[in-house]
């Protein structure tokens, strides 16, 4: 090996062992910012000028909304089989990550306005650790998937199924040069606090809200170059509706080509139904930019992106 490039390689290493765990993907996603994605000053740029148009829209989320992002107005199903099988609404805390981050959490602890732990045995020491739920992607997620995971997106047109409070819109927008970004959203509050956001911030000219169940709307469907379903059947879902859901997306986004991002994995989400995923879609390789984030970044990890056949 080339003496040079092994004291580089050596040098890096002790750095990156030296990190804390909370600190190794964020050392990663600069390496990869300032050296595969030319001209750095550009993307700096773009990165900040996308931390500011979020950020304005989260504090007006926070005075929309409650700080779990739950409305009233929403049926809650906790699921029964599948990775979340094992919460409940006696230890399930639901905060929203794109509105409250880390920090965020621990002020709200802080505050007393949520708490960590719930008692087993009312009274005693017996406690455990709450379970925290979010059905909204963080910005480091939504960073991942338009930076990361997916290709360029200009000119395209991206489809996010159930978008709640825009999370994914507003991502696709500031990440994105996709040409249209469509939620499609059954509450009808959460649609008139999508086109508040939409309309404040001016995000209009590219993202459109369509509020309906989705299972009505195919041919918008069958338009999309992208397509992303994220934590839209555990929770918001009854069990024997499953099949029925994914049979519908099976059969709506099918184009040659498009791509879905999802979470759960498909894998995960169709073992209850009787979709069957080799016919339909395949993984996507990631590529080695994506493939350092989520190798570091379990949370990342967490997302996944495939490619109909």
């Amino acid at each position: 090996m080339d003496q040079q490039l092994e004291k580089a390689q050596s040098s890096f290493q002790v750095i990156f062992d030296g990190l804390r765990d909370d600190q190794k993907a964020a050392f990663m996603r600069w390496i990869f910012e300032t050296n595969s994605r030319p001209p750095c000053d550009s993307l700096a740029e773009k990165l900040q000028t996308a931390e500011e148009k979020l950020s304005g829209i989260i504090t007006d989320l926070k005075n929309a909304v409650p700080v779990n992002g739950v409305l009233e107005s929403e049926k809650i199903y906790f699921p029964t089989v599948g990775e979340h099988a094992d919460c409940k609404p006696e230890h399930t805390v639901h905060v929203d990550a794109f509105l409250y981050d880390d920090w965020d959490l621990d002020q709200l602890c802080d505050e007393g306005k949520i708490q960590r732990n719930y008692c087993k045995d009312c009274g005693s020491r017996n406690v455990l650790p709450l379970t925290f739920i979010s059905h909204s992607m963080s910005k480091r997620r939504l960073q991942y998937v338009f930076l990361a995971l997916l290709p360029d997106l200009q000119g395209k047109t991206i489809v996010d199924v159930g978008s709640r409070l825009g999370t994914v819109l507003y991502g696709a927008y500031v990440y994105s040069g996709a040409a249209k970004i469509i939620g499609i959203e059954m509450n009808a509050q959460f649609c008139d606090t999508q086109k508040q956001i939409v309309q404040k911030h001016g995000l209009d000219d590219r993202i459109q809200i369509v509020c309906s169940d989705v299972r009505q709307q195919s041919e918008l469907l069958k338009q999309a170059d992208v397509v992303v379903v994220h934590s839209v059947t555990d929770f918001f879902l009854p069990q024997e509706d499953h099949t029925q859901f994914w049979t519908f997306i099976r059969e709506s986004v099918n184009r040659s080509g498009v791509k879905l991002v999802t979470t759960p994995s498909l894998e995960k989400s169709l073992l209850s139904t009787k979709v069957e995923l080799a016919a339909w879609a395949k993984p996507v390789a990631l590529s080695e930019a994506a493939q350092f984030e989520a190798a570091h970044d379990p949370d990342l990890a967490e997302l996944n992106v495939y490619e109909c056949i």
